[in-house]
């Protein structure tokens, strides 16, 4: 029988969480779709949980040993005829409305070859009847972010499979937490993305990746390759101080140390200029992006309460009275909040 989207589905001892995600994949409201499970060598009780699932609509391929997620979902790939593929992850459920909402999406933007939405970390219910317009985030302002931040969620994507397949794209298997974000950075220039900015998925458990041991200190490795080939493919070659800014700027959580505002805004504003050369990304929206993660750094040195407060101020002086109101109104936010 020929369906129209392949749920793809990787796995390894995946036992605590598989029957809750699988559970909540056949409970869709949407129906018209297989479920290809990648068992990546799992030697806990996996094989025993999908024995239960029997059908069609299911099919598992089954790796005797640990290949890698990476490679098993290469592997995979050729097993894949249908029009859509929609990721699913062991860790992550999905609402009932998800998989309809997706396919509705992708049959009105033809033009549109990745689609995510936003991940919760507890439960939700969001309805297909609750998307509309206004809260779809569209190509361009997903491209701009592209330099700087994945802007899509893991596990949360549908994918248009002519993309994959006739471009010949794959995951590179240099990457073990970012395959994704590289995998969508390549594919910008031959298709178009979106987001749908309510959280269609949510974790079962919390993100496992970064449970796993080593995990920051492997992230950190593998996002200063990933930057540094982008950076230079962008027609940068940073110094190690520019690259330290730019992990910085990319995730202000994980930044051990904040350097002097001043640095971070003369860095924005090479991005800025290089691209406004290269016109690499939306001009427009690449603007607004470094503008909004200007602020962004501001908030996140107002909650520190350090003294860069005073060198952002000395950078950005003509805002300095709408920074002001900023900072009375988040102070007697917090008084009213306690």
């Amino acid at each position: 029988m020929e369906y129209k989207a392949c749920v793809l589905l990787p796995v390894h001892n995946s036992e605590e969480t598989l029957a809750d995600v699988l559970e909540s994949i056949f409970k869709q409201t949407y129906s018209d779709f297989k479920v290809l499970v990648v068992d990546d060598g799992s030697t806990d009780g996996t094989a025993n949980i999908l024995s239960n699932y029997k059908g069609e609509k299911l099919k598992v391929l089954r790796f005797k040993e640990k290949i890698g997620i990476v490679n098993a979902l290469n592997w995979s790939l050729s097993e894949i005829s249908e029009e859509y593929i929609i990721r699913a992850d062991a860790q992550v459920l999905s609402v009932p409305g998800r998989f309809e909402a997706l396919v509705n999406f992708m049959d009105k933007n033809l033009e549109v070859g990745v689609c995510g939405s936003l991940i919760a970390q507890k439960t939700v219910n969001i309805s297909p009847q609750q998307i509309t317009d206004s809260s779809i985030t569209y190509n361009d302002e997903i491209a701009a972010q592209m330099l700087l931040q994945n802007p899509l969620a893991r596990g949360s994507m549908i994918i248009r499979s002519s993309v994959l397949q006739e471009k010949g794209f794959r995951l590179s298997d240099r990457f073990k937490y970012m395959e994704d974000y590289d995998l969508w950075y390549r594919m910008l220039p031959v298709t178009k993305f979106a987001n749908i900015n309510l959280p269609l998925v949510y974790y079962k458990n919390g993100n496992a990746a970064t449970k796993a041991p080593n995990y920051n200190r492997d992230y950190r490795a593998e996002a200063i390759n990933f930057y540094l080939n982008n950076l230079i493919k962008f027609g940068i070659k940073p110094t190690d101080k520019e690259l330290k800014l730019h992990l910085d700027l990319s995730d202000l959580v994980k930044a051990k140390k904040i350097s002097n505002p001043a640095y971070y805004k003369l860095w924005m504003d090479k991005l800025k200029e290089q691209n406004h050369t290269k016109l690499h990304f939306p001009q427009e929206a690449f603007g607004k992006f470094l503008q909004a993660k200007w602020r962004e750094l501001f908030a996140y040195v107002l909650k520190k309460r350090n003294k860069k407060i005073v060198q952002y101020l000395r950078v950005d002086g003509k805002n300095t009275f709408s920074i002001i109101r900023f900072i009375i109104s988040h102070r007697f936010s917090q008084l009213f909040s306690k």
